[in-house]
């Protein structure tokens, strides 16, 4: 039922209790409502509407995917029955604090991007999380991430980092974004053994010494690294001096690269 004008889910709906998906994206809803008998819920979706509180998912508990983006939380609660969840998306919301997750052990994927996040927190109990996408928020380090050692993807873009410390434990790690930042140093990404992907363009790195630590990297085969400061130094030279210094990797920002010849 996406895509339509409805602003309000039809009490009609509750008799359909052997559902288990159901999409309500891209509508008029302002709240949650009339869903209580659909216990064989898993995936569920109430993105783009205008829901301002989330309510009414407590007996849901067999949904592990709820999507509620671009819409008007303000806060994360009433979760406590969604034990099984596996996703959760809650990015462009007015979410202000990482709170009353803590009991989602089960969550694998947790995405938060453009709130008004200004701290990582109330994560630490989530040792199953693969992928923790907060882009777009106010955060300025990154912390309380430690204990995350299964985290594969980890997307920190758009905010006010100066540093890439915190995540020298994510050894598991295969994906760092932290893109649009004001990182300085890149000090602690060669820690990151599996990294595929390193995204860290336009940030503050004024020495293209920086990236030599990450030549260390065997799997690593991505990187963005255009527009920091030392980028500008030398243009014609940038994307040569990269493959030299990086003979492992096999795309440079958003194009593909041949090893220059010795």
């Amino acid at each position: 039922m996406r895509n339509n004008l409805l602003t309000a889910i039809s009490p009609a709906i509750s008799s359909l209790v052997n559902l288990t998906s159901l999409d309500l994206y891209e509508n008029q809803l302002t709240d949650i409502s009339n869903l209580e008998t659909l216990v064989n819920l898993v995936n569920l979706d109430l993105s783009y509407n205008r829901i301002r509180q989330i309510t009414g998912l407590g007996t849901l508990k067999k949904l592990e995917v709820l999507y509620l983006v671009n819409n008007k939380i303000e806060k994360i609660e009433n979760l406590e029955a969604l034990t099984q969840l596996k996703l959760l998306e809650l990015g462009d919301n007015r979410i202000k604090k990482i709170e009353h997750i803590e009991h989602l052990t089960n969550l694998e994927e947790l995405f938060l991007g453009k709130n008004k996040i200004r701290q990582l927190e109330g994560i630490r109990t989530l040792q199953k999380l693969r992928v923790l996408s907060v882009p777009g928020n106010r955060l300025v380090k990154i912390e309380n991430v430690e204990e995350l050692t299964d985290l594969k993807e980890l997307y920190l873009s758009d905010m006010g980092l100066q540093d890439i410390h915190g995540v020298e434990n994510l050894t598991n790690l295969t994906l760092l974004d932290v893109s649009n930042n004001e990182i300085t140093t890149f000090s602690g990404a060669e820690k990151l053994e599996q990294l595929n992907d390193f995204w860290a363009n336009d940030n503050k790195a004024e020495n293209f010494n920086e990236i030599e630590p990450l030549s260390k990297l065997k799997n690593l085969q991505t990187v963005y690294l255009e527009r920091n400061p030392f980028y500008f130094h030398d243009v014609n030279q940038y994307r040569r001096k990269v493959m030299l210094t990086l003979t492992q990797v096999t795309q440079i920002d958003a194009t593909m690269c041949r090893q220059p010849n010795s």
